[in-house]
């Protein structure tokens, strides 16, 4: 390594740590309030919300057309004049991919009644102006990731989620109790945090031909298809409950046992990659060095999110009853079988900026498609049997297969990163048998012994640790 190993190391760490700090203020004031919102619903109102909601925000990221990551990439090296036109193209073709969608969706809830549920029927012009603003939304993040502006993002950001969860749980007690008027309050907040920071960033648009750079345009395609396989796995759960068992309280049941999982993965997990994409893709980072922090990083993630699947498990009974009510006990096994996919996205989260930096986009994205088409293959067989916990046993287990494969790729860069994931794999393995042939209880324990025998977290990590943080 060289002298400057320490200095961009040190940077990163900063870099992410007040960004996820911030992350992990908003994400947690928003979770509060989604508690309330899951409560105030029940399952049946509850899975209605969460399927408009959820669709229209994995379809918002489709109709970016890939720009969000283009972006993120791009503006970095790119002087003003490239970035004004980089922007606006990325704007004005998601406003033409929107309306496209708008006509679409139209015509076919026309001519093909049958094949939408209720909820979508009942709001589409809401739904349609919903998957717009989460679009733009999206757009507008790519360009404040790629100009640096993490903190100021994040504050954003989480206003906004932080904003449009207050206004609809205040309709909903004062206005009407629906969960259309709770998406028609996010709706309305999103679209004002649009017109705001388009008007901050008025500088960056204009007028421009849709003329863009070959390389690009190969770029963003990769990523479109990506944005499309990323629209299935968000989707794909509630979409099959939905349509396999003809009743939203599934999808309510679902979506509640994995809310605590996913909140967690968006406070920890979810804000890494947009720093570490904007450091890994920096000419002044060496590629052993992010060999290296990738290394390190995925083996610190998976012992602390290894930890946190294993307090969800032996929890989970507690957890839902006293956050969600007796109306959602259903939701136990979801959430002891889907806790696990936080240690598995624990695992893997820095391979996607990784191969991104490395202009190899087509490696996760060919990786996530594997994990859909296993999710949406197990929940045909898993659902009709197993109801809501067969989508999270589905999912589960097509993301170890995934995060297993990516990890045996990833090796080839360092070793270690698979030596790792094995000894994480088989200490999760024999703290749950120890869970469930012993007591549930013991299996944090366990994990925390078998990690301190194997010493796969010891003395020297410690010492790496505090050269990153007190070196500058």
């Amino acid at each position: 390594m060289t002298q400057n190993t320490p200095s961009i190391t040190s940077r990163m760490f900063y870099s992410t740590a007040k960004y996820s700090t911030l992350k992990i203020f908003f994400a947690l004031s928003s979770g509060i309030v989604s508690i309330f919102i899951v409560r105030l619903l029940g399952p049946n109102e509850y899975g209605k919300f969460a399927l408009v909601i959820n669709l229209a925000a994995a379809i918002g990221m489709v109709l970016t057309f890939g720009f969000i990551d283009t972006l993120s990439k791009f503006i970095v090296e790119y002087d003003n004049n490239l970035r004004k036109r980089l922007f606006s193209q990325a704007c004005e073709l998601t406003i033409i991919m929107a309306s496209i969608f708008s006509i679409i969706l139209i015509v076919g809830i026309e001519l093909f009644p049958g094949f939408f549920p209720i909820e979508i029927k009942e709001m589409k012009y809401i739904f349609i102006l919903l998957t717009l603003f989460y679009a733009l939304f999206n757009i507008i993040q790519g360009m404040y990731r790629g100009i640096g502006k993490f903190l100021q993002w994040s504050i954003i950001d989480g206003t906004q989620n932080f904003l449009g969860h207050i206004l609809a749980l205040l309709s909903f007690l004062v206005i009407f109790q629906s969960y259309q008027t709770m998406i028609k309050s996010i709706s309305f907040v999103i679209l004002i945090c649009v017109l705001v920071m388009l008007f901050s960033l008025q500088k960056y648009i204009s007028l421009i031909n849709l003329k863009i750079e070959s390389k690009i345009i190969r770029f963003t395609l990769t990523l479109f298809i990506g944005n499309i396989i990323f629209m299935f796995w968000f989707i794909i759960d509630p979409v099959l409950l939905r349509a396999l068992l003809k009743d939203p309280s599934h999808v309510g049941i679902f979506m509640a046992g994995n809310r605590i999982p996913r909140l967690i993965e968006t406070i920890i997990l979810a804000p890494l990659q947009v720093p570490f994409l904007y450091y890994f893709s920096h000419p002044e980072i060496l590629q052993e060095t992010k060999e290296n922090i990738i290394e390190f990083g995925t083996k610190t993630l998976g012992i602390i999110l290894g930890m946190g699947s294993l307090f969800l498990f032996s929890f989970a009974d507690q957890i839902t009853i006293l956050l969600f009510s007796n109306a959602y006990i259903d939701a136990i096994p979801v959430l002891r079988i889907y806790s696990f996919v936080l240690f598995l996205n624990a695992s893997h989260i820095l391979f996607s900026p990784f191969f991104l930096s490395q202009n190899k986009p087509y490696i996760p994205i060919l990786i996530s498609l594997s994990c859909v088409l296993l999710i949406t293959i197990l929940n045909f067989f898993l659902i009709p049997v197993l109801k809501a916990t067969g989508a999270a046993v589905s999912t589960s287990i097509s993301l170890f297969i995934t995060t297993s494969f990516s990890t045996i790729i990833m090796s080839k860069y360092n070793s270690k990163i698979l030596i790792n994931y094995i000894i994480l794999v088989i200490c999760i393995i024999l703290s749950v048998l120890a869970g469930v042939f012993l007591n549930y209880y013991l299996t944090p324990l366990v994990f925390t012994i078998l990690i301190i025998a194997t010493k796969l977290f010891w003395v020297d990590d410690f010492a790496r640790i505090k050269k990153v943080i007190f070196t500058n």
